[in-house]
């Protein structure tokens, strides 16, 4: 999936827990609603792969 896909699949999702924007405030989306359960998920980017980890400690790693 695309990046752009995951952030309207979790905004779609009954999970969401999308923060409203400020006036002038970055968008914020919670890890949750981008994770859906899973410990690990692929973000493409400009036609490479990374991988989004949610380690045991609770941290996020993000590798390509």
């Amino acid at each position: 999936m695309v990046i752009r896909e995951l952030v309207a699949a979790a905004a779609e999702s009954k999970q969401t827990s999308e923060l409203p924007a400020r006036a002038g405030s970055l968008r914020r989306i919670t890890s949750a609603s981008l994770l859906r359960g899973q410990r690990q998920i692929v973000i493409e980017h400009v036609g490479r792969e990374y991988r989004l980890l949610l380690t045991a400690k609770g941290k996020l790693i993000l590798t390509g």
